[in-house]
């Protein structure tokens, strides 16, 4: 990486931290004014206190009464989001700032790979100026702020595009992975 893709790649997440933090400091909201949010954290809640991959509210499903460990399953939650919500738990505590943490890591990985993607596509302003426009998006930055999945399923999909016009061999080993994880 040279000093221009280096002094790029550094204005982009400036940038991106700030439209974060003003997104942050102007919405009265937290980040459960989005439900998917409060189900993936409910999860990572019970992962990370040792009671497995259940919820303890009603997703309206036919086991409802059937299963007295856990009331309410979580099987038709993906994976991925409920995971990093669960290590960001690990590492800040249960609370709202690890699930706003993981969604806006994966809202600032999403600029970068957007950064990247165009660079490597068209040139070094494309993906400055695509990363840009991704960064000042008031959905990503709503997605980015809410703990719900959209920022990490985003990520993965422009992830899984740069691999495709990347050409080496640690590409060809980690697209499989990472379509694998959108599916999940």
């Amino acid at each position: 990486m040279n000093k221009k893709d280096l002094l790029l790649t550094f204005a982009l997440l400036i940038f991106s931290s700030f439209f974060l933090y003003s997104f942050i400091s102007t919405s009265h909201n937290t980040w459960l004014r989005f439900s998917d949010g409060a189900k993936y954290a409910d999860v990572a809640r019970n992962i990370v206190q040792g009671e497995g991959y259940i919820s303890d509210f009603s997703f309206f499903n036919i086991n409802l009464f059937r299963d007295y460990k856990s009331i309410f399953s979580a099987r038709g939650i993906p994976l991925g989001m409920p995971y990093a919500i669960s290590f960001a738990f690990m590492v800040f505590g249960i609370s709202d700032f690890a699930v706003m943490a993981t969604s806006s890591l994966f809202y600032l990985l999403l600029v970068l790979a957007v950064y990247f993607l165009g660079k490597q596509v068209f040139s070094p302003l494309v993906g400055f100026l695509a990363g840009l426009a991704v960064s000042a998006n008031i959905n990503f930055l709503d997605y980015g702020t809410s703990g719900a999945s959209e920022s990490l399923f985003s990520f993965l999909c422009v992830v899984s595009t740069f691999l495709i016009f990347k050409k080496s061999r640690l590409t060809n080993f980690l697209f499989l992975p990472i379509v694998l994880l959108n599916i999940l």
